[in-house]
């Protein structure tokens, strides 16, 4: 009996579903692509009750996907939008859960933020003049190790210019672009040595 009343509710399901899906059945244009919000960056809670994620939109004015960071209950009990930025990415929780860090870029290259899931204005947490992301929490919640690239002041020019008769280097000629790499592995990404 219990399985002839699962095959009926079944039956009843779609047959009400195939009349509606027979109705909106047309070709994918390409304006639906601005519809449509892509998820990502999921990463849960310690104690499993919420999980943290990046919602992507194309935004057709700016040219670009704006992101911002969603929160929600594993139980499925609550989704709320946390962060109001137009460029928000990889969240990271605290240890105690309370805080999230995540990666914004609000006044140019993005920097470390940190917001309290209690309600309260993200703040910022780093200044790097060429950016931060990647944020981990240690163990203990203490410390945050990030990831952040930085340049490299040219070196001063290795010449003996008093043997060539200058008093000092010309200006153009006393720093360097040969660099004298100290350990034997390098990698040059085309923005500078790692």
């Amino acid at each position: 009996m219990r399985r002839l009343s699962s095959i009926l509710v079944a039956v009843a399901f779609t047959a009400g579903a195939l009349p509606a899906a027979a109705a909106v059945k047309r070709p994918v244009a390409p304006e639906d692509l601005f519809k449509m919000a892509l998820v990502s960056s999921a990463t849960i809670s310690h104690d499993g009750k919420r999980v943290a994620f990046v919602v992507s939109r194309p935004d057709l004015a700016q040219n670009a996907y704006l992101t911002a960071i969603w929160v929600a209950e594993t139980d499925g009990s609550r989704v709320s939008q946390l962060t109001r930025g137009e460029h928000d990415g990889e969240p990271a929780w605290s240890a105690d859960d309370r805080t999230l860090v995540f990666t914004g870029a609000r006044k140019g290259v993005p920097q470390l933020y940190a917001i309290e899931l209690g309600g309260g204005e993200a703040r910022q947490l780093t200044h790097q003049a060429d950016g931060a992301s990647t944020a981990v929490f240690s163990h203990d919640g203490k410390r945050i190790a990030f990831s952040s690239t930085s340049s490299d002041e040219a070196p001063r020019a290795k010449v003996d210019w008093k043997a060539l008769g200058f008093a000092k280097p010309p200006a153009k000629h006393a720093k360097s672009d040969i660099r004298t790499l100290p350990w034997p592995r390098y990698q040059l990404n085309g923005a500078g040595y790692l």
